[in-house]
C-alpha cells in the first residue's frame, strides 16, 4: 500500500532511497551515522531482480560518494541526487532522467514532509516510510525478474553516462547525437528470444506506437506471438542498438504484416532507454514508412517526423553478413508472395529497388508476373495485342517493367523471378491474335479452371461490377481457354529474358515446389505438374551464365511449417534470402 492509502497496482522498477534515518541510522553530517548492512544487501538483491536503486538525500555529495564507494555500493545506484535542495523537484528530474513513469517508482524517506512534497511534485509516485524496509524484499511489487548478470543496471549506467555527456554540451542534442556513434542492426530470429519480444510489446509505453498488447499470461502470449511470427506474410525482428557508451541490446521490436496490397504495422515499440536518440524515426524510415495509426500516449507522432536521421549507422545484420553494406545497385523482383516474403531481407542490400508483383484492381487480381508477360516486357506490344489485353481489363502499365530500363555501365543489377502460379493458372489465347494472358475473376485467387465454361449461376459468385461483366464478356467472345502454360509458350518467353540479361544482370529463378505435405497424413506428396514445369525451366536456363535456379525445398528444415498451399515458415524465406545474398556478394562484392 502507498502511504496515502491508495492501492499500488504497478510493479516497482526503481527505488529512490533517502540516506539519513533511512538507508542508514542516524545523521551523517552530525556524526551519528551507523551503516546498515541489511539496506546494503537489499540494494544488491534488487539489482539482481532487475530493479534499480537511486538516492535523493540532503547531504554533501563530495563526502557521500567516497563513503559509499568504500562500502562498494555506489555503483549500484543510478542518477544519485545528493545536495541541499528541495527533494520534490529533484525526484521529478530523477524520474525523467531514468525515463520511467512515476507509478513504477517507490520513494522511501523517514520524513513525512518529504514524502508529501514528493507526491506534490510527482503525482502517482509510490511512497513509503522507512518502516517498510524489513519487508521490502517480500513485497510482491518488487518481485522483479531474475537478472544475475546485472544487465539492466549496466544499461542504466550507459544511459547515465550519455546524459552526463549531453549536459556538458549545453543542450546541443544534435551535436551530442552525432558524437555518440549510434549503430543499429536487426535480428530476425524472434522465436529464439520470444520473451524479450513479449516484454517490449507489453511493457513499453512512451515509445510503443501501436499499443497492441499480448495476453498477460506468458504461455498464452508465447503461443500467440509464436504463431504470428511464423507466418510467411510477416516481417518482424528486433532492433539492436549500441553507441560509444555501451550496448543497449534488443531495444526495439517491429512486426509488419503484408498480404497483396494490405500493410499493417502491428507492433512497433522501443525501450524508453532510446528516448531522444531518434532510433524509432530511423527505423520507421528504414521500413519504408508503412501505414501507421499512432496510439495515444506515444511520446510523439513518428509518422509526422520527417527528419533525416544522419547520426545513426546501420551495421550488417544476418542477411548479407556483418557489414554487408550495399551488395547491388538495382534489384528487380518479379513474382508472387514468395518473392514478397524474401524482399524484406534483400531490400536493405540494394540501391534501387523494384517489386513487380500481381496487381489488384476493381476487386480482381492481374497476374502480370506470369511468364507470358516477359514477351511484352522484352519486346514491342503490337497495337492490336494491346487493345485485346485492355479489353479484358489489363492496362499499358501492366507490361511496363524496370527490367526493360537501360542499365548503367558496370551496374550491379539483380533480377529475381518466380513463376509458381504459372503451373496451374489458366491462360486465355486470343482467337485471331498471337497473344495470351491469365484472367482471374473476383474471389478467384487460383484461376485453375476455364472461366468461360462456367454457368450463369456460378458466375454470380465471381462477377461484381459492370466493368467486370464487360471484361468477362470480351474474354468469352474473343479468347479461348488453353489451360496452364506449356513448354511451347514458356520456352520463348524465358529465352527472351536470358537474352536481355546476358552480360548485364545476375538472375535468380525460383523453382516451383515439387512436393507438398498432405493435410491429413503430413507426408510429402510429389506434384507431377510442377516437376514437369521445372524440367522445362531447367532445360532452358540450366548452365546459362549468371542464371541461378533456387529450390526453396532445399531450405526447409525439419519441423518447419509446410502448409498445403505451399506457403512456408517465415524463416525459410529468410534462409533463402541469406543464400541469395551470399551468391550476390560472391559475384559482385560489397561496397
Amino acid at each position: 500500500m502507498r502511504e496515502n492509502g491508495e492501492d499500488a497496482v504497478e510493479p516497482v522498477r526503481l527505488v529512490i532511497w533517502d540516506l539519513d534515518g533511512t538507508f542508514w541510522r542516524g545523521n551523517f553530517a552530525e556524526g551519528t551515522m551507523q551503516y546498515v548492512v541489511r539496506c546494503h544487501n537489499i540494494v544488491v538483491e534488487l539489482a539482481r531482480r532487475g530493479i534499480m536503486s537511486s538516492i535523493c538525500s540532503k547531504n554533501d555529495p563530495a563526502r557521500i560518494k567516497p563513503l559509499l564507494e568504500g562500502y562498494e555500493i555506489w555503483d549500484h545506484f543510478i542518477f544519485p541526487s545528493i545536495n541541499w535542495e528541495a527533494k520534490g523537484p529533484r525526484i521529478a528530474a530523477l524520474i525523467e532522467a531514468a525515463q520511467l513513469r512515476p507509478g513504477t517508482v517507490l520513494f522511501i524517506d523517514d520524513e513525512p514532509a518529504n514524502l508529501a512534497e514528493a507526491l506534490y511534485y510527482v503525482p502517482g509516485l509510490q511512497t513509503a516510510a522507512e518502516t517498510i524496509i524489513p519487508a521490502l524484499l517480500d513485497d510482491p511489487r518488487l518481485a522483479g525478474k531474475a537478472d544475475p548478470e546485472l544487465s539492466r543496471l549496466a544499461q542504466y549506467k550507459v544511459l547515465e553516462a550519455r546524459q552526463a555527456d549531453a549536459a556538458v554540451l549545453g543542450g546541443d542534442n544534435l551535436e551530442f547525437l552525432r558524437a555518440s556513434g549510434i549503430q543499429v542492426s536487426f535480428d530476425y530470429d524472434v522465436e529464439a528470444n520470444l520473451d524479450r519480444a513479449i516484454e517490449l510489446i507489453n511493457r513499453t509505453n512512451q515509445l510503443n506506437f501501436t499499443k497492441n498488447r499480448l495476453p498477460e499470461d506468458m504461455n498464452a502470449a508465447r503461443e500467440e506471438l509464436r504463431g504470428l511470427v511464423r507466418q510467411f506474410h510477416v516481417f518482424c525482428g528486433f532492433i539492436k542498438v549500441s553507441d560509444r557508451y555501451g550496448d543497449y541490446g534488443y531495444a526495439g521490436f517491429f512486426l509488419r504484416q503484408r498480404e497483396h496490397h494490405y500493410i499493417d504495422l502491428k507492433y512497433f515499440c522501443f525501450s524508453c532507454r532510446l528516448l531522444s536518440m531518434g532510433v524509432e524515426t530511423w527505423t520507421y524510415n528504414w521500413l519504408g514508412r508503412p501505414p501507421l495509426r499512432v496510439a495515444p500516449g506515444a511520446v510523439h507522432d513518428v509518422t509526422q517526423d520527417r527528419r533525416e536521421i544522419d547520426w545513426i549507422t546501420e551495421t550488417g545484420g544476418e542477411v548479407g553478413g556483418a557489414g554487408a553494406g550495399r551488395l547491388m545497385d538495382r534489384l528487380v523482383l518479379r513474382g508472387g508472395c514468395d518473392l514478397s516474403a524474401m524482399s524484406h531481407y534483400l531490400k536493405p542490400l540494394t540501391g534501387e529497388y523494384f517489386e513487380e508483383m500481381n496487381r489488384g484492381r476493381g476487386g480482381r487480381q492481374f497476374r502480370t508476373d506470369n511468364a507470358m508477360f516477359l514477351n511484352h516486357v522484352f519486346g514491342e506490344v503490337p497495337e492490336d495485342d494491346a487493345q485485346a489485353l485492355q479489353s479484358i481489363g489489363y492496362r499499358p502499365e501492366d507490361w511496363t517493367s524496370a527490367l526493360a530500363r537501360p542499365m548503367a555501365e558496370g551496374s550491379r543489377d539483380v533480377w529475381m523471378f518466380s513463376f509458381w502460379t504459372d503451373g496451374y493458372a489458366y491462360l486465355y489465347k486470343h482467337k485471331q491474335l498471337d497473344v495470351a494472358a491469365p484472367f482471374l475473376l473476383q474471389n478467384d485467387p487460383h484461376a485453375i479452371c476455364d472461366v468461360t465454361a462456367l454457368s450463369e449461376e456460378r458466375l454470380r459468385n465471381f462477377l461484381g461490377s459492370d466493368e467486370q461483366h464487360r471484361d468477362y464478356a470480351a474474354l468469352k467472345r474473343d479468347f479461348w481457354g488453353i489451360g496452364p502454360i506449356f513448354e511451347g509458350l514458356l520456352r520463348p518467353a524465358l529465352e527472351k529474358m536470358v537474352a536481355a540479361a546476358a552480360g548485364k544482370a545476375l538472375v535468380f529463378v525460383m523453382l516451383t515446389p515439387e512436393y507438398m505435405t498432405d493435410e491429413k497424413s503430413g507426408q510429402w506428396v510429389p506434384r507431377p505438374k510442377e516437376m514437369r514445369f521445372n524440367n522445362w525451366v531447367r532445360e532452358v536456363l540450366a548452365g546459362k551464365p549468371d542464371v541461378h535456379l533456387v529450390n526453396i525445398l532445399d531450405f526447409v528444415e525439419p519441423g518447419t511449417m509446410l502448409p498445403y498451399d505451399f506457403h512456408f515458415d517465415r524463416l525459410v524465406y529468410k534462409r533463402v534470402a541469406e543464400h541469395i545474398a551470399g551468391m550476390i556478394a560472391a559475384r559482385f562484392g560489397a561496397d
